[in-house]
């Protein structure tokens, strides 16, 4: 399964949490598409997420692993300067 795991929040990255997929018991690939500093958008899109994972494994074990990837990844973001002044 590819699991997308979005951004909820557009601005810049100021730390992440979450991103060691690796924990997770049916790991088998991941893609970070954002780091610290860059800027990030809400998820709206496949080209707008900050992070792709792929499980392999039971479907149990792998939906499970599915919903903490999500729920566990925590990005941190600050509103760039442009946004600010609007």
């Amino acid at each position: 399964m590819q699991v997308y795991v979005p951004s909820d929040k557009e601005g810049v990255v100021k730390s992440m949490k979450g991103h060691d997929f690796e924990r997770l018991s049916t790991y088998q690939e991941s893609m970070i598409l954002k780091n610290i500093g860059d800027k990030v958008v809400r998820a709206h899109d496949l080209t707008s997420f900050a992070a792709f994972v792929w499980l392999v494994g039971d479907e149990e074990d792998v939906m499970l692993d599915a919903k903490k990837a999500r729920a566990e990844f925590k990005v941190e973001v600050e509103a760039d300067e442009e946004e600010k002044k609007e």
